[in-house]
């Protein structure tokens, strides 16, 4: 009976080695599997940080283009509003030698000789050349007020060989 004893042991600590054995093989297969899945794991996120590596440089660099273009706009805003100032100061230049002009025209007869000339429309031709000068006199201080802040004084030079 010992003898049968001592089989049954060793089937049963052959069973169990089977089965740790076994254990071992299966645990050994999930590891393989595991370490299979972590490395494209490992790529599929390599794969991202790239990707989103160069997204971020193409989001970057789109930025700088954004902040060049608002720069050009702010400087082409610029410009409009000089050119508007300025074409707003000629047409007010030419309102007022244009009505200088008129005044002389229909006043000033050049075929009659200076006795014919009435005082009141020479006074009149006085009042008009002296508001004609304070008209002037306002766009030149405009102007030099400019080119004392130093806004249009370079672009006129630069664009319309203005100077003051």
């Amino acid at each position: 009976m010992l003898h049968y004893y001592g089989k049954n042991r060793d089937t049963a600590e052959l069973e169990k080695i089977k089965n740790f054995n076994n254990d071992i093989i299966k645990n050994n297969i999930e590891l393989k599997h595991k370490e299979e899945k972590r490395e494209e794991l490992s790529e599929s996120i390599d794969k991202k940080m790239k990707e989103s590596a160069e997204l971020k440089e193409k989001a970057e660099e789109l930025n700088r283009n954004n902040e060049e273009l608002k720069q050009k706009i702010g400087k082409e805003q610029t410009d409009n509003e000089l050119i508007r100032n300025r074409n707003k100061l000629l047409g007010e230049e030419y309102s007022a030698l244009q009505s200088k002009y008129d005044f002389i025209t229909a006043n000033y007869d050049y075929t009659t000789n200076l006795k014919k000339v009435k005082v009141d429309n020479l006074k009149n031709l006085t009042q008009t050349n002296n508001l004609v000068n304070s008209t002037i006199d306002t766009i030149v201080y405009k102007i030099k007020s400019f080119k004392k802040a130093n806004i249009c004084y370079t672009y006129f030079i630069e664009k319309w060989n203005f100077i003051i």
